[in-house]
């Protein structure tokens, strides 16, 4: 149907869906084994993370970084990561963040256990959390 429209739609027609069309059109073209694969027709941008749980082994949608202070839980930067980076490495960028917002230095940073990696970050200090011990999993 795709190669058809391409074949039958009118010039003016065709360059106003073009984009829409070289979408479907990779879509039916991707193999199981091809990487920067499209998982979703309305929101292209989403991607596939495998998580290595028993329960869940893959994820879709995109990696987000959300920053609440400690004592009254108030957001204080939020960041969109468009790649399937590990955690860790999202965590400095998330400080820079910080930083440029408030024009304060962050002191330390409490994460939870994806985030393990390094125990400083400039003069952050680091420290994960198991919040399995605050959120136990239902059995």
């Amino acid at each position: 149907m795709v190669r058809e429209l391409d074949r039958k739609l009118p010039a003016d027609r065709l360059s106003i869906h073009s984009q829409d069309l070289a979408l479907f059109s990779k879509v039916l073209a991707q193999q199981k084994t091809d990487s920067n694969k499209t998982y979703s027709l309305h929101e292209p941008h989403v991607k596939c993370y495998t998580k290595g749980k028993e329960h869940k082994k893959f994820e879709f949608g995109s990696k987000v970084s959300i920053l609440v202070t400690q004592t009254t839980g108030v957001i204080v930067g939020a960041l969109n990561f468009s790649g399937t980076e590990h955690d860790s490495k999202t965590l400095t960028t998330a400080i820079d963040q910080y930083e440029r917002l408030t024009n304060r230095k962050a002191k330390s940073v409490f994460a939870d256990r994806g985030y393990r990696g390094t125990s400083q970050i400039n003069e952050t200090k680091s420290m994960f959390l198991n919040l399995t011990k605050y959120y136990p999993t239902k059995a």
